[in-house]
């Protein structure tokens, strides 16, 4: 029954909101329980409206230190969502240049992108990673705004089926923050 309503609510999203051809996500709001009551999810990452700190507008979402290797660390979910042709595109800054540099293992900050697909017998957040995961690795200058881009893979749009994007954030080394803002997901 759970599921049958998933599909009965997703079908009606896509209904009433079919003219809407991408998901964002800006922080904008100022307010993560906020976001989170539209389905987002956080780990290790707020909000922050420091001027130093934003990206654009008013307000940018800040991840911890970005000293753990694992993509479990500190990541953004998104709502359930069917994917379109297109990139995933998102900005990012770090706070400073501790601990960048390097390439993976050795001082190393990344963005990471993996796609969890809609299981309807496991808990709402779980299910299986599908599609591979892609990388972005932080380059120089690290407080400059980067503008990273991850190609949505052609089998996830095919199949039709609702998954959740996962974006991680990850690294080895120094004490250093992400900034991340205008999250877009077609």
């Amino acid at each position: 029954m759970k599921h049958k309503i998933f599909y009965l609510m997703l079908a009606l999203g896509v209904a009433t909101f079919g003219v809407s051809q991408t998901l964002t996500m800006n922080a904008e709001s100022g307010n993560r329980s906020t976001d989170q009551a539209n389905c987002w999810e956080y780990g290790a990452v707020g909000y922050t409206n420091t001027a130093a700190q934003v990206i654009s507008g008013s307000w940018s979402m800040r991840g911890n230190s970005l000293s753990n290797p694992s993509l479990d660390a500190c990541w953004i979910k998104s709502p359930w969502v069917l994917l379109a042709n297109g990139n995933i595109t998102l900005r990012v800054k770090m706070e400073n240049t501790s601990g960048t540099g390097g390439t993976p293992p050795n001082n190393y900050k990344m963005v990471s992108v993996r796609f969890r697909e809609f299981d309807p017998n496991a808990p709402s957040t779980q299910g299986a990673y599908v599609g591979g995961t892609q990388d972005y690795l932080i380059v120089s200058p690290f407080t400059n705004v980067q503008n990273v881009t991850f190609r949505v893979p052609a089998e996830l749009v095919t199949a039709g089926k609702p998954l959740k994007v996962v974006i991680s954030f990850s690294g080895n080394g120094g004490n250093n923050r992400p900034n991340i803002d205008d999250i877009v997901i077609p």
